[in-house]
Order: C-alpha cells, then structure tokens, then sequence
C-alpha cells in the first residue's frame, strides 16, 4: 500500500489547553503536515479571514467561543 503524502497540507489546531496543541502539532507534524496553533478562537479566526487551511481541529468547549459558534 503507498503511503499518503501529508507534506504541505496546511492544519489549524483550536483549541485553549496547550498541552493538547503541542500534542497535536507535535504528531501531525511528524507525519508532514504544516500546523499552526491557536489557543483563542477568535485570534484563530481572525488569521483564517487572510489565510487558508486545509483542515482545522476544533475544541468544542473552550471559554471564549464555543466550537459551534466557531463554525459558525
């Protein structure tokens, strides 16, 4: 089976407890990806109106916006 080719697939990560983002970044970065990280959802969204991604992982429940209103 050929392996997948990750590199330059952009990932944005959501989310306010930073050990979850170092964990995330630390194992999807391994496997090529790009990552950026965000522990405030409205700096996230805010760098997502001049930038595009690819993917972005999301905690639903962090205390400034919930992962619904973020989606939304």
């Amino acid at each position: 089976m050929d392996k997948f080719n990750f590199e330059n697939k952009r990932v944005a990560i959501v989310d306010d407890e930073e050990i979850i983002l170092d964990s995330y970044s630390k194992v999807l970065g391994h496997k090529g990806f790009w990552t950026i990280t965000f522990n405030n959802p409205i700096e996230a969204l805010e760098w997502l109106n001049n930038n595009e991604v690819d993917v972005i992982l999301l905690d639903y429940y962090m205390p400034e916006k919930t992962g619904g209103q973020f989606a939304e």
